[in-house]
């Protein structure tokens, strides 16, 4: 198992298992319309529009995406674990990969908007809370402002 650059033929996977992770974490800190809609987001079109501007990666065991990790400049846009892998350490590997891509182009910080449920994850690893942001959308959607010095 390990962290390969995703390729465009990735996409539908990559895509399910963003949309699974998001489905099976988020209903407990959203409404079901808000986590409806962060699932709306993430099609396998949206993500190939991804490629333009950020770094994808996937963690693929037996050749299957099993999460992801995307990355522009020193902001992670989005970590994601298939539900039937949480728990197993994936989504700190990830996390791990993309800290170490991002001190690599010389960055001293980095920085996140985490979802409410995911902040003690990231407290974790050694992230530090900052403001808390609505998203203005069909739903309001709080995230967490955090970061990291590398």
């Amino acid at each position: 198992m390990r962290v390969v650059s995703a390729k465009k033929g990735d996409v539908s996977e990559i895509s399910n298992c963003r949309r699974n992770s998001i489905g099976n974490v988020n209903s407990n800190c959203y409404s079901s319309n808000a986590v409806k809609e962060l699932i709306e987001d993430q099609t396998p079109e949206k993500i190939l529009e991804e490629f333009n501007d950020c770094e994808i990666y996937c963690l693929k065991k037996k050749g299957k995406v099993i999460g992801s990790v995307s990355f522009c400049e020193n902001k992670i846009d989005g970590l994601y674990v298939c539900p039937s892998s949480v728990g197993r350490g994936y989504g700190k590997k990830l996390l791990k990969f993309a800290e170490k891509k991002i001190k690599k182009k010389s960055y001293w910080e980095i920085y996140l908007y985490s979802t409410l449920n995911s902040e003690k994850f990231y407290l974790s690893q050694g992230y530090l809370s900052g403001e808390i942001l609505v998203g203005l959308s069909k739903e309001p959607l709080s995230f967490v402002e955090m970061a990291k010095r590398l």
